[in-house]
This record gives C-alpha cells, sequence and structure tokens, in this order.
C-alpha cells in the first residue's frame, strides 16, 4: 500500500475496516475521503461532518492519528 497521503477512497476504506471504526467504513466511501482528506481530519471536523458521537469520534480520530504519525515517521526515515 502506498504512503497514506497517496491513499485513494478505496485505501482508506480498506484501512478503517482492519479497525474497531470498520462500521463506519461507508461514510467514508460515501464522502469521498482519500488519503490526502483522511490526514485532514480531526476531532471537531469528525464530530460535526460525520455527525458521530464523542466516543466513537476519539476512536476514529486515534486511528487517524496513527496513521499522521507513521506518515511523518515514514517521511523523516525517507529523507536520509
Amino acid at each position: 500500500m502506498p504512503f497514506p497521503l497517496e491513499w485513494s477512497v478505496t485505501d482508506v476504506v480498506r484501512f478503517i475496516r482492519t479497525t474497531d471504526c470498520a462500521p463506519l467504513a461507508r461514510i467514508f466511501m460515501d464522502q469521498e475521503i482519500d488519503g490526502q482528506a483522511l490526514l485532514l481530519l480531526n476531532l471537531p471536523t469528525v464530530q460535526e461532518c460525520m455527525d458521530l458521537k464523542l466516543g466513537p469520534a476519539i476512536k476514529l480520530c486515534h486511528h487517524i492519528e496513527r496513521v499522521k504519525l507513521a506518515q511523518v515517521l515514514s517521511s523523516t526515515v525517507s529523507q536520509y
């Protein structure tokens, strides 16, 4: 799979389905969220735009933050 920044909508949906937020995968497909959009998501945006309660929104943001961190670490390592 390419770097998260390069993920297609299908890649994002595939990733979400591997988490405990799998039931939310359909939202990512319906909203056409690709890797670039995924990396821009934050808690307020997830709560407001996806109409999620706080618990599921926090869980989802935790997974998104893990992807962001992996992206940063991969970019840092590839620079050296």
